[in-house]
């Protein structure tokens, strides 16, 4: 029996060597532009004789990948990463060598940006910005881009509406209302502009201007529970309150989850002196509410009066 499982063992030796010998493989190392090794970078070996793909494998985190046991000839390797260019290269496999095939991949980012304006390069190092939470580094790539993309309209709403959402990001009211007044210049048909210009003035208390922005928005997208909402807040605190009615149950069939709508349907309904109503919308809105909303400890007090009134 050891005499066996020596033999097959030795055989199997002599069928590697063997196919060592007549075989080939690839490998070799990828990494970014500066150097970096990149990691799961999907590697395919295909054949230029049938376009078929042979092999697929995945670098490492070094960066390295191999692929042995493949047949002499030529073959095209594609290399692929999601957010860099695909990188494609034409190799030739020799009966038992190595072929070494190390690769550079560019970012699509780094390869748009080559191509871009210095306006539009600046728009994107502050998106960069904002993404990480850096909202004043991103203010002043957004005020470079603008001061650098004059005549350039078409971008200029971008750079405006961006400058907005980063302002308002700091709670600094009047430069992004300022901001968001330029994007309606630009771009009369801008919801989300008029949706942002509404939130900022009602967040100031000058909910005239707010209804006004809102009713803007809502011409051009009549069926966004959200502000229709913000719209029917607007027409409370300025103390239209059957507008407000009317547009808080157009909310409610839009979306039947919307709490807050029930909540104030619940608060309209006691001073319309209709309380079953009021304590049915209350109801619902606590089924609704979520634990932070700041609105469900109110919502308890006004249940308790309202059915120690109505037993």
């Amino acid at each position: 029996m050891k005499k066996v499982i020596f033999f097959s063992f030795l055989f199997l030796l002599i069928s590697n060597f063997l196919l060592a010998s007549i075989h080939g493989k690839i490998l070799g190392k990828v990494t970014d532009k500066k150097g970096n090794p990149l990691k799961d970078v999907k590697v395919k070996i295909i054949s230029t004789k049938t376009l078929s793909v042979h092999f697929e494998v995945k670098t490492d985190k070094k960066g390295n990948y191999m692929q042995v046991g493949i047949y002499p000839g030529y073959y095209i390797i594609q290399f692929e990463k999601k957010g860099y260019l695909t990188v494609t290269k034409e190799v030739k496999v020799s009966i038992g060598e190595s072929t070494r095939v190390n690769v550079k991949m560019e970012s699509a980012d780094e390869y748009v940006s080559k191509k871009l304006s210095p306006a539009n390069k600046a728009f994107l190092e502050g998106n960069k910005y904002f993404n990480q939470n850096k909202f004043d580094e991103a203010i002043e790539k957004y005020k470079r881009a603008i001061e650098l993309g004059a005549g350039q309209e078409n971008y200029l709403f971008l750079y405006y509406f961006n400058l907005g959402l980063a302002y308002k990001k700091i709670n600094k009211i009047q430069e992004a209302i300022n901001s968001f007044l330029k994007c309606v210049e630009l771009n009369p048909e801008s919801y989300s502009s008029y949706k942002n210009l509404g939130e900022l003035f009602a967040k100031n208390n000058d909910y005239e201007k707010a209804k006004f922005y809102f009713e803007k928005a809502i011409e051009l997208s009549p069926e966004d529970p959200v502000a229709l909402y913000n719209l029917s807040v607007s027409y409370i605190n300025t103390g239209q309150s059957n507008k407000a009615w009317e547009i808080l149950q157009k909310v409610i069939s839009l979306d039947p989850d919307f709490e807050d709508a029930y909540y104030y349907l619940g608060t309209l309904s006691i001073s319309r002196n209709e309380k079953e109503k009021a304590i049915s919308y209350l109801e619902k809105f606590l089924e609704l509410a979520s634990e932070d909303n700041p609105n469900t400890k109110i919502a308890n007090q006004l249940l308790n009066y309202l059915k120690k009134k109505n037993p």
